[in-house]
C-alpha cells in the first residue's frame, strides 16, 4: 500500500496523560480520533498510508492510541498461539504484519471498540488490524462501517456493495470518469441518511488501467515501468505454455504469480483531484454480483435482502480480526469483548434500519467486468427521477 509522502510533522507535545495537550494523529470527523505517541516521520507515514489521511494536531482524548517503542516490555517469555500470535503476562501480541512480515505489536483485543492503546515495536510496515479496529470503534459509537464504494452523481449519493472483486471499484471508476464525486472506496461509514468515506489508497489492477488509459499517466514512472515488465512477462509465459502440456504445468503457476502483482495503489486525490467529496446522502444502494458471462443487467432488489447480504460481506472482511480474537480468548479465557461478539447482530439491525425505504438494486455482470458497460447500465437508473421503489420490470443492460 502506498504511503503518504513523509513530511517534517511536528513531534507531539510532552506532558502527562491528563493534560489537554496537542498530539499528532488522525481524525475521521465525528467518527474516530487516533493519536500517535513516540512516532517519527517513518511511523507517521506508515499509519497515514494505511488510512489515507494526513496527520494533524489533536488535543484531548483519543479513541485509539498507537504508541511506538523500541522494545516491548514483557513480564514473561512469549508463549505462542500459532505462528503469528502470542501472549506474555497479560499482554496479547500480534507477531505478523502485512505480507506476513515479522512484527511485535501489543493489541488489547478485549478493549477494542472503546478507548484502547496499541503498542508497536518500531520498524513495522503496517499496524496490524488497524482498519478493522477503526471499524469496530465506529460501530461502537453508533455508526456503521460497510464494505463498498460510494460516489455522488448529479446530487444523488450512490452506495455500491457486494463481495470482494464484485465490481464495486469498477462502478466508482466508471462514474468518476463522467464527473461523479468520489466519496470512498473499500470502507464507507453510514448514519441514517448520510455516508462518509476516507481517502485510503485505491488498488488499480493492470486491466483497470488498460480500460482507463487516463489513469495510467497518474502512476509514478517507476510503477508504470514495472507494470509494463510484468505485462510482458505474463504474455511471454502464456506463449511458452502453449508449446506443450509439460511446459503448461509450470507456466500456469508462473503466470498466476506474475498476474497477482499487476496492480498499483493510487491516492484518490491523485486520481480524482478536487472531486473528493468525502460525504454524500444515502439515496441508492446497488448490490454487485458476478457470473460467467453475458451482458450487464440491473434490476430491483428488496432492501432486507440487500442488508442481509451486506452483513455477510462485512463479516467476511472482519474474519482476520475474529481469528486473532479466538487466539486471544485461548490465551485469556476470562477476558471477552462483548462488542466484537455482538458485531454481526448489531450490523444486521442497523443495515435494515438504514436501508429501509431506500432504492435498492442488484447488478449482475461478467468477470472481469467492463467499466464502461457497468457505467452504461447503471447511468439511466442513477439519473432517473421517480418513486423510491422501482417497478418490477425495471432493468437495463448493455451489449
Amino acid at each position: 500500500m502506498t504511503s503518504v509522502p513523509a513530511r517534517a510533522w511536528p513531534a507531539p507535545s510532552r506532558g502527562t496523560p491528563d493534560e489537554d495537550v496537542e498530539w499528532q494523529g488522525f481524525e475521521l470527523p465525528g467518527l474516530v480520533r487516533i493519536r500517535l505517541v513516540g512516532a517519527d516521520r517513518g511511523q507517521t507515514a506508515v499509519v497515514a498510508g494505511q488510512l489515507g489521511l494526513e496527520p494533524r494536531p489533536l488535543s484531548g482524548d483519543a479513541d485509539i492510541t498507537i504508541r511506538f517503542v523500541e522494545r516491548l516490555s514483557l513480564a514473561e517469555p512469549v508463549r505462542y498461539v500459532g505462528l503469528d500470535a502470542g501472549y506474555a503476562g497479560d499482554a496479547f501480541l500480534v507477531l505478523r504484519g502485512r505480507h506476513k512480515q515479522r512484527a511485535r505489536v501489543q493489541v488489547p483485543l478485549d478493549a477494542v471498540g472503546g478507548a484502547c492503546e496499541i503498542t508497536c515495536e518500531r520498524g513495522v510496515s503496517a499496524v496490524p488490524l488497524l482498519l478493522a479496529i477503526v471499524n469496530l470503534t465506529v460501530l461502537g459509537k453508533g455508526s456503521l462501517p460497510v464494505h463498498g464504494s460510494a460516489f455522488r452523481h448529479r446530487g444523488r449519493g450512490v452506495l455500491v456493495t457486494g463481495w470482494a472483486k464484485g465490481g464495486k471499484t469498477e462502478a466508482l471508476l466508471g462514474f468518476a470518469a463522467h464527473g461523479a464525486e468520489y466519496v470512498g472506496d473499500e470502507w464507507i461509514y453510514l448514519d441514517a441518511d448520510r455516508m462518509r468515506g476516507i481517502p485510503e489508497p485505491i488498488r488499480l489492477w493492470d486491466w483497470h488501467l488498460q480500460q482507463m488509459p487516463s489513469c495510467w499517466g497518474k502512476l509514478p514512472r517507476s510503477r508504470r515501468a514495472s507494470l509494463l515488465a510484468l505485462r510482458r512477462s505474463s504474455a511471454l509465459l502464456s506463449w511458452v505454455g502453449i508449446l506443450g502440456r509439460r511446459a503448461a504445468r509450470w507456466t500456469d503457476r508462473a503466470v498466476a504469480l506474475v498476474d497477482s502483482q499487476r496492480y498499483a495503489h493510487v491516492s484518490p486525490r491523485d486520481l480524482f483531484g478536487a472531486a473528493c467529496g468525502g460525504e454524500a446522502p444515502l439515496d441508492q444502494v446497488f448490490l454487485m454480483t458476478t457470473r460467467a458471462g453475458g451482458p450487464v443487467t440491473v434490476g430491483p432488489a428488496d432492501p432486507d435482502e440487500v442488508a442481509e447480504r451486506m452483513a455477510i460481506s462485512i463479516e467476511e472482511e472482519r474474519a482476520p480480526l475474529v481469528s486473532f480474537y479466538r487466539r486471544f480468548r485461548f490465551a485469556f479465557p476470562d477476558r471477552r469483548n462483548p462488542l466484537l461478539e455482538r458485531a454481526a447482530e448489531i450490523e444486521r439491525e442497523r443495515l435494515r434500519q438504514f436501508l429501509r425505504g431506500k432504492e435498492c438494486g442488484v447488478v449482475s455482470h461478467a468477470y472481469p467486468p467492463s467499466i464502461s458497460d457497468i457505467y452504461a447500465a447503471l447511468r439511466p437508473v442513477v439519473e432517473r427521477e421517480g418513486q423510491v421503489r422501482p417497478e418490477p420490470h425495471w432493468s437495463t443492460h448493455t451489449r
